[in-house]
Protein backbone atom coordinates (compact mmCIF):
# COMPACT_ATOMS: atom_id res chain seq x y z
CA UNK A 1 0.00 0.00 0.00
CA UNK A 2 2.21 2.49 -1.01
CA UNK A 3 0.06 5.99 -0.34
CA UNK A 4 -0.26 4.86 3.45
CA UNK A 5 3.21 3.48 3.70
CA UNK A 6 4.52 6.66 2.10
CA UNK A 7 2.60 8.84 4.14
CA UNK A 8 2.54 6.87 7.65
CA UNK A 9 6.76 7.00 6.95
CA UNK A 10 6.84 10.96 6.28
CA UNK A 11 4.45 11.45 9.73
CA UNK A 12 7.48 8.83 11.64
CA UNK A 13 10.23 11.01 10.16
CA UNK A 14 8.74 14.53 11.67
CA UNK A 15 8.27 12.64 15.15
CA UNK A 16 11.98 11.90 14.97
CA UNK A 17 12.17 8.19 14.37
CA UNK A 18 13.75 9.38 10.46
CA UNK A 19 15.43 5.74 9.11
CA UNK A 20 13.47 3.54 10.88
CA UNK A 21 11.72 0.16 9.06
CA UNK A 22 8.49 0.89 9.51
CA UNK A 23 6.05 -2.72 9.57
CA UNK A 24 2.41 -1.87 8.97
CA UNK A 25 -0.80 -4.38 8.08
CA UNK A 26 -4.83 -3.00 8.68
CA UNK A 27 -6.81 -5.81 7.90
CA UNK A 28 -8.15 -6.16 11.92
CA UNK A 29 -8.08 -4.46 15.19
CA UNK A 30 -6.51 -7.50 16.94
CA UNK A 31 -2.24 -6.86 17.28
CA UNK A 32 -2.48 -5.26 13.70
CA UNK A 33 -1.33 -1.85 12.83
CA UNK A 34 2.31 -0.23 12.67
CA UNK A 35 5.32 -0.60 14.70
CA UNK A 36 9.54 0.53 13.28
CA UNK A 37 12.66 -0.46 13.47
CA UNK A 38 16.16 0.74 13.83
CA UNK A 39 19.21 2.44 15.53
CA UNK A 40 19.15 5.17 17.59
CA UNK A 41 22.55 7.38 17.07
CA UNK A 42 24.41 10.95 18.25
CA UNK A 43 21.73 13.31 16.13
CA UNK A 44 18.37 11.59 16.73
CA UNK A 45 19.27 10.77 20.77
CA UNK A 46 20.56 14.71 20.98
CA UNK A 47 17.49 15.61 19.79
CA UNK A 48 15.31 13.59 21.63
CA UNK A 49 18.00 14.50 25.01
CA UNK A 50 16.90 18.06 24.46
CA UNK A 51 12.85 17.01 24.88
CA UNK A 52 13.66 15.11 28.32
CA UNK A 53 13.44 16.79 31.25
CA UNK A 54 16.46 16.34 33.04
CA UNK A 55 18.62 17.75 35.84
CA UNK A 56 22.46 19.30 34.55
CA UNK A 57 24.10 16.74 36.20
CA UNK A 58 22.05 13.80 34.16
CA UNK A 59 21.44 15.99 31.20
CA UNK A 60 25.71 15.90 31.09
CA UNK A 61 25.74 12.28 31.79
CA UNK A 62 23.29 11.29 28.63
CA UNK A 63 24.83 13.70 26.71
CA UNK A 64 28.62 12.59 27.59
CA UNK A 65 27.03 8.94 26.99
CA UNK A 66 25.53 9.70 23.09
CA UNK A 67 29.13 11.44 22.73
CA UNK A 68 30.66 8.54 23.19
CA UNK A 69 29.07 6.27 21.22
CA UNK A 70 25.84 4.75 23.19
CA UNK A 71 22.78 4.15 20.67
CA UNK A 72 19.09 2.73 21.03
CA UNK A 73 18.55 -0.31 19.52
CA UNK A 74 14.57 -0.44 18.12
CA UNK A 75 14.36 -4.08 17.03
CA UNK A 76 11.76 -7.38 17.05
CA UNK A 77 10.78 -9.31 20.56
CA UNK A 78 10.27 -12.95 19.75
CA UNK A 79 6.58 -12.06 18.86
CA UNK A 80 7.67 -9.48 16.71
CA UNK A 81 6.98 -11.11 13.71
CA UNK A 82 3.19 -12.03 14.42
CA UNK A 83 2.24 -8.59 15.62
CA UNK A 84 2.41 -5.67 13.91
CA UNK A 85 1.82 -3.14 16.44
CA UNK A 86 3.88 -1.47 19.64
CA UNK A 87 4.07 -4.67 21.81
CA UNK A 88 6.15 -6.30 19.09
CA UNK A 89 9.10 -3.84 19.73
CA UNK A 90 12.00 -4.11 21.61
CA UNK A 91 13.70 -0.84 23.11
CA UNK A 92 16.81 -1.21 24.70
CA UNK A 93 20.57 0.51 25.08
CA UNK A 94 23.67 -0.57 22.66
CA UNK A 95 26.91 0.12 23.56
CA UNK A 96 28.67 -1.24 21.28
CA UNK A 97 30.24 1.77 18.91
CA UNK A 98 31.63 3.24 22.23
CA UNK A 99 33.75 0.59 23.20
CA UNK A 100 31.52 -1.61 25.16
CA UNK A 101 29.61 -0.84 28.28
CA UNK A 102 32.64 -1.07 30.30
CA UNK A 103 33.80 1.96 28.53
CA UNK A 104 31.40 3.97 30.31
CA UNK A 105 31.05 4.77 34.29
CA UNK A 106 28.29 3.81 36.24
CA UNK A 107 26.74 6.92 36.30
CA UNK A 108 26.48 6.75 33.14
CA UNK A 109 25.44 4.13 32.35
CA UNK A 110 22.27 4.50 34.55
CA UNK A 111 21.32 7.74 33.50
CA UNK A 112 21.31 6.40 29.56
CA UNK A 113 19.02 3.90 30.74
CA UNK A 114 17.03 6.38 32.63
CA UNK A 115 16.95 8.42 28.96
CA UNK A 116 16.18 4.83 27.33
CA UNK A 117 13.13 4.64 29.46
CA UNK A 118 11.97 8.14 28.09
CA UNK A 119 12.84 7.25 24.06
CA UNK A 120 10.67 3.70 24.72
CA UNK A 121 7.81 5.27 25.86
CA UNK A 122 7.55 8.22 23.13
CA UNK A 123 8.48 5.12 20.35
CA UNK A 124 5.38 3.77 21.68
CA UNK A 125 3.41 6.19 21.50
CA UNK A 126 4.53 7.27 18.19
CA UNK A 127 3.89 3.37 17.09
CA UNK A 128 0.24 3.65 18.49
CA UNK A 129 -0.41 6.86 16.94
CA UNK A 130 0.63 5.34 13.33
CA UNK A 131 -1.90 2.38 14.09
CA UNK A 132 -4.64 4.41 14.86
CA UNK A 133 -4.19 6.76 11.93
CA UNK A 134 -3.70 3.79 9.64
CA UNK A 135 -7.12 2.42 10.53
CA UNK A 136 -8.55 6.01 9.99
CA UNK A 137 -7.09 6.22 6.67
CA UNK A 138 -8.47 2.86 5.46
CA UNK A 139 -11.83 4.30 7.12
CA UNK A 140 -11.54 7.45 5.05
CA UNK A 141 -11.23 4.37 1.57
CA UNK A 142 -14.30 5.02 -0.80
CA UNK A 143 -15.65 1.52 -1.04
CA UNK A 144 -18.54 2.33 -3.97
CA UNK A 145 -18.52 3.73 -7.48
CA UNK A 146 -21.12 6.65 -8.11
CA UNK A 147 -21.82 9.24 -10.55
CA UNK A 148 -21.60 12.26 -9.08
CA UNK A 149 -21.95 14.79 -12.06
CA UNK A 150 -23.03 15.18 -15.81
CA UNK A 151 -21.76 18.18 -18.14
CA UNK A 152 -23.43 18.53 -21.28
CA UNK A 153 -21.69 20.50 -23.95
CA UNK A 154 -23.00 21.29 -27.72
CA UNK A 155 -20.49 18.46 -28.83
CA UNK A 156 -19.98 16.27 -25.51
CA UNK A 157 -21.11 14.75 -22.30
CA UNK A 158 -18.88 14.61 -19.83
CA UNK A 159 -19.49 12.08 -16.81
CA UNK A 160 -17.51 12.69 -13.66
CA UNK A 161 -17.30 9.68 -11.46
CA UNK A 162 -16.04 8.80 -7.82
CA UNK A 163 -14.50 5.70 -7.31
CA UNK A 164 -13.44 3.04 -5.56
CA UNK A 165 -9.91 3.73 -3.90
CA UNK A 166 -7.16 1.28 -4.93
CA UNK A 167 -6.32 0.00 -1.47
CA UNK A 168 -4.37 -2.68 -2.99
CA UNK A 169 -2.06 -0.31 -4.00
CA UNK A 170 -2.63 3.01 -2.65
CA UNK A 171 -0.50 5.32 -4.93
CA UNK A 172 0.99 8.25 -3.87
CA UNK A 173 1.98 10.46 -6.79
CA UNK A 174 -1.66 12.87 -6.03
CA UNK A 175 -0.81 12.93 -2.09
CA UNK A 176 3.25 13.33 -1.80
CA UNK A 177 3.94 16.55 0.02
CA UNK A 178 0.58 16.84 1.29
CA UNK A 179 0.47 13.71 4.02
CA UNK A 180 0.94 15.63 6.71
CA UNK A 181 -1.30 18.33 6.03
CA UNK A 182 -4.00 15.70 5.71
CA UNK A 183 -3.44 14.53 9.19
CA UNK A 184 -5.92 16.56 11.09
CA UNK A 185 -8.45 15.88 8.63
CA UNK A 186 -8.06 11.60 9.24
CA UNK A 187 -8.43 12.31 12.62
CA UNK A 188 -11.77 14.21 12.13
CA UNK A 189 -12.86 12.01 9.70
CA UNK A 190 -12.96 15.19 7.03
CA UNK A 191 -11.45 13.52 4.54
CA UNK A 192 -12.05 10.60 1.82
CA UNK A 193 -9.50 8.69 -0.36
CA UNK A 194 -11.20 7.82 -3.79
CA UNK A 195 -10.31 7.63 -7.52
CA UNK A 196 -11.69 10.05 -9.60
CA UNK A 197 -12.60 9.29 -13.21
CA UNK A 198 -13.61 12.13 -16.29
CA UNK A 199 -15.28 10.33 -19.51
CA UNK A 200 -15.93 13.08 -22.54
CA UNK A 201 -18.62 10.84 -24.55
CA UNK A 202 -20.13 11.84 -28.03
CA UNK A 203 -23.79 12.55 -28.09
CA UNK A 204 -23.77 9.41 -29.38
CA UNK A 205 -22.78 7.67 -26.67
CA UNK A 206 -19.23 7.08 -27.88
CA UNK A 207 -16.39 7.37 -25.63
CA UNK A 208 -13.83 9.83 -26.92
CA UNK A 209 -11.44 10.70 -23.92
CA UNK A 210 -10.85 9.96 -20.55
CA UNK A 211 -8.65 11.03 -17.56
CA UNK A 212 -8.59 8.61 -14.04
CA UNK A 213 -6.49 9.90 -11.00
CA UNK A 214 -5.70 7.41 -8.55
CA UNK A 215 -6.47 7.98 -4.72
CA UNK A 216 -7.23 11.29 -4.74
CA UNK A 217 -9.18 13.21 -1.93
CA UNK A 218 -11.90 14.97 -0.85
CA UNK A 219 -13.13 17.14 1.72
CA UNK A 220 -16.09 15.53 3.97
CA UNK A 221 -16.92 18.25 6.49
CA UNK A 222 -17.61 21.15 3.56
CA UNK A 223 -18.52 20.98 -0.33
CA UNK A 224 -15.39 20.09 -2.07
CA UNK A 225 -15.42 20.12 -6.39
CA UNK A 226 -12.00 20.30 -6.50
CA UNK A 227 -10.42 16.96 -5.81
CA UNK A 228 -7.31 18.55 -4.14
CA UNK A 229 -7.30 20.64 -7.14
CA UNK A 230 -7.02 17.46 -9.52
CA UNK A 231 -10.57 17.75 -10.91
CA UNK A 232 -9.69 21.09 -13.20
CA UNK A 233 -6.48 18.83 -14.90
CA UNK A 234 -8.70 15.67 -15.47
CA UNK A 235 -11.36 17.65 -17.77
CA UNK A 236 -8.54 19.57 -19.62
CA UNK A 237 -7.02 15.95 -20.21
CA UNK A 238 -10.06 14.19 -21.55
CA UNK A 239 -11.47 16.80 -23.65
CA UNK A 240 -8.09 17.35 -25.31
CA UNK A 241 -7.76 13.50 -26.27
CA UNK A 242 -11.54 13.85 -27.36
CA UNK A 243 -11.02 16.82 -29.30
CA UNK A 244 -7.90 14.68 -30.72
CA UNK A 245 -10.02 11.53 -31.61
CA UNK A 246 -12.45 13.23 -33.17
CA UNK A 247 -9.36 15.30 -35.24
CA UNK A 248 -8.12 11.59 -36.15
CA UNK A 249 -11.82 10.09 -37.38
CA UNK A 250 -12.33 13.33 -39.88
CA UNK A 251 -9.20 12.83 -41.25
CA UNK A 252 -9.57 9.39 -41.84
CA UNK A 253 -12.82 10.10 -43.69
Amino acid sequence: MKFLRRYLLEVLNVRGFEGCELNTLFISSDRDGASFFGRLYRDRLQRFRKEMLNTEEMNILIKGAIEQGAAIVIARNQAGYYLYDSTGMDIVPDYTCGGGKDNFTDGQIEAFEQFVLFVKQKAITVANELTMLGFRVMDACNKETRVVREINTKRFRVVITEDKAITSDLSDQVLMGRQLRLTSLFWKRAVQVLTLRVEVFSKTGLLLGSRIVENTTKRTDRKDRQYANTLKMCLCNAANQARDVLKNLRVAA
